[in-house]
């Protein structure tokens, strides 16, 4: 959070430069949020709020390494509550970093055979057994004030300086 109060005040002498600040202000956006949605996934004692939870955490836009952990939590929490098509859909998604990434560093955290077999076993049971407010490729807008999913046609409010967004004003 220091780094987003401190941008303002930086004195850059060039274009790149400033847009290397704004691309900063997004970077510290999405970390800062994944951060407190971690914060209250690990508080919460209801299955179904911290499935979505991990779920909303491996939306956040962060580096490979960081996606490719989320994910694989998100998976252990879906498949522990029996929602297979989920587990499934996070299953892709690692595959499709593993394949997209640097297979090297992203090696050291994933197996792809293992997450093959996971999504092979998981696409033939094709249920949820719990219902989780979360649907994977659909948009995700999070109101950052209570960590939950602004519906998409709800009116959203945007912090002129960080683009946080927030279902209501306040």
């Amino acid at each position: 959070r220091s780094i987003l109060s401190t941008i303002p005040v930086l004195e850059v002498a060039t274009t790149d430069d400033e847009k290397k600040l704004v691309d900063l202000k997004g970077i510290c956006r999405e970390y800062i949020t994944g951060l407190r949605i971690e914060a209250k996934r690990r508080e919460t004692k209801e299955p179904a709020k911290e499935s979505a939870l991990a779920a909303y955490f491996s939306r956040q836009k962060m580096q490979p390494m960081h996606q490719v952990r989320a994910l694989l939590n998100a998976v252990k929490i879906a498949f522990k509550l029996k929602n297979y098509k989920a587990t499934a859909a996070f299953c892709r998604r690692i595959l499709e970093l593993y394949v997209s990434g640097d297979k090297a560093q992203l090696s050291k955290v994933v197996k792809p055979a293992q997450i093959r077999a996971l999504l092979k076993k998981t696409e033939g049971l094709n249920t949820d057994a719990v219902k989780v407010d979360y649907r994977e490729g659909e948009a995700l807008i999070l109101d950052l004030k209570t960590l939950t999913p602004i519906d998409k046609d709800a009116k959203v409010y945007r912090c002129p300086y960080c683009f946080s967004t927030y279902g209501s004003q306040g």
